[in-house]
């Protein structure tokens, strides 16, 4: 299913454009789902429809609009409750996160539904991009009524205006339309890149223009899914193609069961044992992450007790023909109220080259999770050991993993405490949680890969006004990172601090205003960090300012200033936004560094560009680029990617028939 099939993406191209057009009804049916919230509380879709509509907005702790809209929501639920309107706020952040959701969400207050996507799974049927935020509103028949991307101030008065037309449709309407004996869905994303740099045209062997498609299709009938991916690549002038099926999947859900065949994404716990899931295609389709086992899976939960099993491949994202095999799963039992105990445990056997020179792996895990107690604190611990071997090396390496959180919150106070200790914890297919501060994108990702000697703490601090809509917060993080035989750098030891805090305040009106600054100290012993090896101090900004009627201004601001042992640089980063809720956005930004490999890499020092979005209604978004940026590093839920800088002409197209 990973190599180049041509025809049998043609043919599905074509049945997704029939389907479109000769079932047009039916592929505004919505995707039942199954999900549980905060303390394990599950909760079904269809159960709340048939009450009366229901509002869904995908989010995640890392995204700026979704902050915005979220209080806006809570507004419609505690209005509209009483009208049989239903509210889920659907948090996507990986399992590595479900620690931050919880502060998130008793830090404000939010007393609306808060599910947990951590495996994509519903996103990934809604909104196959998982552009965030992601808003879905269902009638009581169970059909999409609308669909909004992002966010904008505005746009939560037209979504309520769209809620009340559907109320009172629904209570002058006695009996809703039946469900369609087939629910289609095709999603399709497209992307344009003219490159002007003339590096980057070399790089690529000559060739400037690039066009990506990916086309997602899904076809539903009660228990029953089929989801299948066609990728699409042309790059030209000289012209080469790649047509691929990336992705297949046929999935059966029962009453507490669901058994699925093909390409699937999993976690196990905090993401210690394992965990491949979907990230970074809201970045852009050049950027996408999408890694899954392609196997089977089946999951079961009834009464005290729930779990999986799975089995399958994973392929090298580098190298389709490298198949890296896997099998394992888990099982939870609820021992009391909502306290939970669990265990995870994987086998893994993989060919060479792979990340750390694995040859096998065995992972397993024991957790502990309380949600609730003495009123307003939460408890996580999860005990993970690891034995694997090494191409090359005669005896196995046995390590483990430890992970606590513990948090507390009063109606106005909370506090998030947050260890970790990892020892020769190297697995490619596993992503416990990584600690170091996701708003600073100075290499935060060096921890994401490598768990050979790191011990942590981060302790977070915050009060909260909810009459003044305030919010002050600190943060403090430490680590020590001392491998004895680190698989690149041999032995080293290295210290991190960092030190942030930050102030929020929503105004009526849509006014927001965050503000942020820091300080953070790395020391080491090895050259190989000497591009981090210093102090920094961080700085940010973001405003929106309401103009009146639909009209918005937004401002963001960054400024990092680095003084290490070997340079010194700054970086300062800005942007600004004229919106126009709920259609429009218009953007300029730009850049500038003086960092000795970003200016040695791309040969100038400050980047700016002009970006475009429009969104027409539910069916089509675009968004246009064209200028040049710096490129950065970005983590979302505790995995970090490396954007690389480019200049150029981007569109990308987003059409849900």
């Amino acid at each position: 299913m990973g190599r180049p099939v041509p025809e049998r993406c043609r043919l599905l191209a074509a049945a997704a454009l029939i389907l479109s057009l000769v079932l047009p009804a039916a592929a505004q049916q919505a995707y039942d789902f199954r999900l549980r919230d905060l303390s394990g509380v599950e909760t079904r879709l269809s159960a709340l429809w048939e009450r009366g509509p229901v509002l869904i907005s995908f989010w995640a702790t890392w995204c700026l609009p979704c902050a915005k809209e979220l209080p806006h929501l809570q507004k419609l639920a505690d209005a509209y409750a009483g009208r049989g309107v239903s509210v889920l706020a659907v948090s996507v952040d990986a399992p590595a996160s479900t620690a931050a959701v919880a502060a998130y969400v008793r830090r404000y207050g939010y007393t609306m539904p808060v599910l947990l996507d951590s495996e994509s799974r519903v996103v990934a049927l809604y909104n196959p991009r998982l552009t965030l935020p992601y808003t879905v509103m269902i009638d009581k028949g169970g059909r999409i009524a609308y669909v909004h991307q992002g966010y904008s101030p505005g746009d939560e008065a037209g979504l309520e205006e769209k809620l009340i037309a559907l109320l009172v449709r629904r209570e002058t309407v006695a009996e809703p339309a039946s469900a369609p004996f087939v629910s289609p869905g095709v999603s399709e994303s497209f992307l344009f890149r003219r490159f002007t740099d003339d590096e980057a045209v070399a790089a690529r062997g000559g060739r400037s223009s690039q066009i990506l498609n990916q086309l997602d299709l899904t076809l539903a009938r009660k228990g029953t899914l089929l989801g299948i991916r066609a990728d699409a690549g042309l790059d030209f002038p000289p012209a080469a193609a790649d047509f691929r099926l990336a992705k297949l999947f046929l999935e059966q859900t029962g009453r507490g069961w669901s058994v699925r065949l093909g390409d699937f994404h999993l976690s196990l716990g905090r993401g210690m044992v394992f965990s491949v899931l979907k990230i970074f295609e809201k970045e852009g389709l050049e950027h996408v992450v999408d890694t899954t086992v392609r196997g089977g899976q089946a999951s079961f939960a009834s009464g005290r007790w729930e779990g999986q099993v799975f089995g399958g491949w994973i392929e090298r994202e580098e190298d389709a023909s490298v198949r890296d095999r896997m099998a394992g799963g888990g099982v939870r039992w609820r021992a009391w109220g909502s306290a939970r105990l669990g265990f995870n445990a994987v086998a893994a056997g993989l060919e060479p080259g792979s990340d750390f020179a694995n040859r096998s792996a065995g992972l397993g895990s024991l957790t502990l999770e309380i949600p609730s107690f003495l009123g307003g604190a939460s408890l996580y611990g999860e005990l993970s050991l690891i034995r694997r071997s090494e191409y090359g090396a005669d005896e196995p390496v046995s390590g483990h993993g430890l992970y606590l959180q513990t948090a507390f919150r009063t109606s106005r106070v909370g506090a998030l405490l947050e260890v970790k200790d990892y020892r020769e914890f190297n697995f490619e297919y596993a992503r416990p949680p990584i600690l170091e501060g996701e708003e600073l994108d100075i290499l935060a990702d060096q921890f994401d890969e490598d768990r050979s000697g790191v011990t942590g703490a981060a302790l977070r601090l915050d009060r909260f006004w909810p009459e003044a809509g305030s919010l002050a917060y600190v943060r403090l993080s430490w680590a020590g990172d001392a491998p004895r035989r680190h698989y690149l750098y041999g032995a080293y030891r290295r210290t991190i601090l960092h030190a942030y805090g930050g102030w929020e305040k929503k105004f009526g009106g849509g006014g927001y205003v965050h503000i942020l600054a820091g300080w953070r100290r790395e020391e080491a012993d090895s050259i190989a960090f000497l591009a981090t090896d210093g102090d920094t101090v961080h700085g940010q900004i973001n405003a929106s300012l309401p103009l009146g009627g639909r009209w918005s201004l937004e401002a963001d601001w960054k400024r990092k200033e680095f003084r290490g042992a070997e340079y010194d640089y700054a970086e300062d980063r800005a942007g600004l936004a004229l919106h126009a809720s709920p259609r429009w956005v218009a953007a300029l930004l730009w850049e500038k560094s003086d960092e000795p490999s970003v200016t040695a890499l791309t040969g100038r020092s400050s980047w700016a560009g002009v970006q475009l979005e429009w969104k027409a209604g539910a069916f089509l978004y675009l968004r246009a680029f064209l200028g040049s940026s710096k490129g950065s590093t970005k983590c979302a839920g505790g995995a970090c990617k490396a954007l690389p800088p480019f200049t150029g002409f981007r569109l990308e197209a987003v059409v849900r028939y």
